[in-house]
């Protein structure tokens, strides 16, 4: 035999079986982390989904506080208006009143007037 065949045969009877057992080996831990990985993305599918539930949640709520919001100004509208009405109300009446006043004061001062030259025209004569 020669000194080439001889390494061939103890590199066959040697390292052979090694990379076999090394090509078993890595392919268990190729198996493991796709196993692993399988239930991360599982565990990530889990989290989507969750948070796709919150989303829809908040954006429920973002609706449901726009529409109450919506309601309240349209209430609160309502209240200012007849709260304004009510105040434009009392304004005129007290308008009223001022002016009826004011007539009021105009014909007693005519009256006044009438009454002075009422005086004088017997003291004129």
């Amino acid at each position: 035999m020669s000194a080439v065949e001889d390494m061939r045969k103890v590199l066959q009877d040697f390292l052979a079986p090694e990379l076999r057992a090394v090509q078993e080996r890595l392919s268990g831990i190729e198996k493991t982390v796709n196993v692993r990985i399988d239930g991360l993305d599982k565990r990530i599918d889990g989290v989507d989904r969750h948070l796709d539930g919150l989303e829809k949640r908040i954006d429920d709520f973002r609706v449901e506080v726009k529409e109450a919001m919506a309601e309240s100004r349209g209430e609160l509208r309502g209240e200012m208006r007849a709260h304004a009405d009510s105040l434009r109300g009392e304004i005129r009446a007290g308008i009223s009143h001022i002016v009826s006043q004011l007539q009021l004061d105009a014909r007693l001062g005519k009256l006044e007037e009438e009454n002075q030259r009422k005086k004088q025209l017997p003291d004129q004569q």
